[in-house]
């Protein structure tokens, strides 16, 4: 979880450091991708009881809005590179 957790930030930083609009979004869905396999372990570890319903949820929320602002990095730099 914390490799997942930890390549997400990676992910954004390589592409906020990439100077071509494709690059960037290429890094920016690895960083998605990696936000989603988060939440598959989250799932898996309340299914296997190392973590509370409660935290699972709490967690489950925190990386939905993650989520939304990848998505949200991602539409801006298509428009940007649409320009």
């Amino acid at each position: 979880m914390r490799r997942s957790a930890s390549s997400i930030t990676a992910n954004i930083a390589e592409g906020f450091g990439r100077y071509h609009f494709k690059d960037k979004i290429k890094f920016y869905q690895q960083a998605r991708g990696s936000a989603v396999e988060l939440q598959d372990q989250i799932f898996l570890s309340k299914d296997l009881n190392f973590i509370a319903e409660n935290k699972a949820r709490e967690l489950f929320s925190g990386i939905l809005v993650i989520l939304k602002e990848i998505n949200g990095v991602i539409k801006k730099t298509k428009e940007r590179a649409s320009l």
